[in-house]
């Protein structure tokens, strides 16, 4: 979070990218990217 900085009111928005990877094999998936935002009361805060 130091590099970027933490979620707030201001910015929301969390990007991140996964994949999946087989176990048996090694073989991954291809990338997937989601999105999710950020509100107080994710954190803990007033509803």
């Amino acid at each position: 979070m130091a590099k970027n900085g933490s979620p707030n009111a201001s910015a929301p928005k969390i990007f991140f990218r996964y994949y999946y990877v087989n176990s048996s094999t090694g073989e991954k998936s291809g990338t997937m990217l989601a999105e999710c935002k950020w509100t107080a009361a994710d954190a803990g805060g007033e509803p």
